[in-house]
């Protein structure tokens, strides 16, 4: 949600001075991805992987469209909370699903992470002088294997043994050498341009059976 002092004209709902809007900021709610949920769930495709790498190859090259910016006003606040890993949360589904070539995974990992890096882009662009931004994304997931049934696919939990121990730096340095990461999130390489003005990070309980961690920034437009 972005606020602006005079009143904007964007939106297809009003309260008070703000008004919500709703969009496909990511352009995948398609044809495309209709198809390739269907080829997802039929588990006794063969030709699963080569068929969902056809498409995939086809949003690479329509990447740089996506999270385009919608809104060419400057804004003095935006915020972004937890945002960038769910705009591909269906290309997420699909790596955990298919068992496809560490090329395949890799690739899939790429188009969801430039998807990101593009949503942040446009952050900073919607951004005035001085305008402030709060943005906040998950970086690691701990699952409990014994409440949530998906904790085999998370594996920080077969050397983390208390999801608090993700905030020491050293579990930290260990989970980004095996990079089980959370696909889609913001990371500080892509705050540049812009002056980070504070940042913190803290665990949050999503329930019983996941924690992550989650960090934030607050930064300052440049330009």
């Amino acid at each position: 949600m972005s606020r602006k002092r005079n009143k904007a004209s964007f939106g297809n709902s009003k309260h008070g001075n703000i008004r919500l809007y709703k969009r496909d900021l990511v352009g995948l709610y398609n044809e495309d991805t209709d198809k390739i949920v269907k080829i997802t769930l039929d588990k006794d495709d063969k030709n699963q992987t080569p068929k969902i790498s056809k498409i995939i190859n086809k949003w690479n090259k329509r990447v740089s469209s996506y999270c385009r910016p919608i809104l060419n006003q400057k804004f003095d606040l935006i915020v972004s909370a937890n945002v960038s890993t769910q705009l591909c949360s269906l290309a997420s589904y699909i790596v955990s699903q298919v068992r496809g070539s560490h090329i395949y995974q890799d690739n899939m990992l790429q188009f969801i992470h430039d998807v990101s890096k593009q949503h942040v882009q446009q952050i900073k662009k919607m951004l005035s002088t001085n305008g402030r931004a709060v943005i906040t994304s998950e970086q690691y997931e701990w699952a409990d294997p014994y409440i949530h049934p998906l904790a085999h696919k998370t594996g920080i939990y077969q050397y983390v043994k208390d999801p608090r121990d993700m905030l020491q730096i050293e579990i930290q340095n260990n989970i980004e050498l095996k990079k089980d990461t959370v696909p889609g999130r913001v990371t500080e390489d892509m705050l540049d341009g812009v002056t980070i003005l504070e940042r913190r990070e803290w665990i949050w309980t999503f329930n019983d059976g996941r924690h992550y961690l989650v960090k934030g920034w607050v930064v300052q437009g440049n330009s």
